[in-house]
């Protein structure tokens, strides 16, 4: 199956997660659904290069999937017939690990994202009666459109850029507030980006777990003399919070 451009740079997250179970095994991720992908579609092998490098310099990544699995399982385990929403995760196959690793899964699943990553997800992904897929302009006020809430509900935000906007994110939690009453939230967040969501909703808000995460920026300069780097650190949450009327 042909890609488009729009697939093959969907593709690098995609190559990453299939390739980790042969990289790095200590894990004990498997993302069957992805190598199944990778093995129909076949990005081609400088996608998959880069994937590999990009894998082994940066493990956490896996790292961060799978405690994100591990949260939204917890989750199910206790409301097994809740419903996920993941807003902005591009071409993720989250659903299908979970439903793999389940007997009989009776969880559903909203996947939130633009016109083209929505068209790839419907094009390359198979879509059951509980995973549906919904396109959002991201230029809007909230992170959703107006949504009902009849069951327990997750939300997953991995787009970095979406929690960037401190402002948006407060206007999307507040949004959560006033549609669901109560919703879990599990979302990767800057330390100054939490301070003000914390200070915000301070009578809404419950962390329920913490991974903390560093990432590394190189940066370089030259001069006409001499050649140096330098390395920065930024520091990051995965948070799974507990947003509820009644906190």
């Amino acid at each position: 199956m042909a890609v488009t451009d729009m697939e093959a740079a969907l593709f690098q997250g995609l190559c990453e997660r299939a390739l980790a179970s042969s990289v790095m095994p200590a894990y004990g991720f498997v993302d069957k659904a992805a190598e199944l992908l990778l093995l129909k579609l076949d990005p081609g092998e400088a996608v998959k290069w880069r994937s590999l490098r990009r894998l082994k310099r940066e493990p956490q990544r896996i790292l961060r999937c799978a405690w994100i699995d591990a949260e939204l399982q917890t989750f199910f385990d206790e409301h097994t017939r809740g419903r996920a929403i993941e807003i902005g995760s591009g071409l993720s196959t989250r659903f299908h690990r979970l439903s793999y690793v389940s007997d009989w899964p009776s969880f559903s699943w909203l996947s939130v994202d633009s016109k083209e990553v929505i068209d790839s997800t419907m094009r390359l992904l198979p879509l059951t009666d509980n995973h549906r897929c919904l396109v959002h302009d991201f230029c809007a006020q909230q992170w959703l459109p107006q949504l009902s809430f009849d069951c327990a509900t997750a939300v997953v935000i991995e787009n970095r850029r979406l929690l960037h906007d401190i402002e948006l994110t407060i206007r999307s939690c507040r949004q959560l507030l006033e549609q669901a009453g109560h919703v879990h939230l599990i979302v990767e967040i800057s330390r100054d980006c939490e301070a003000i969501l914390m200070a915000e909703f301070a009578n809404n808000i419950q962390i329920l777990n913490r991974l903390a995460l560093c990432r590394s920026r190189r940066s370089r300069w030259h001069s006409f003399f001499s050649r140096r780097s330098y390395q920065s650190v930024q520091q990051f949450s995965l948070l799974h919070i507990e947003l509820s009327t009644s906190v």
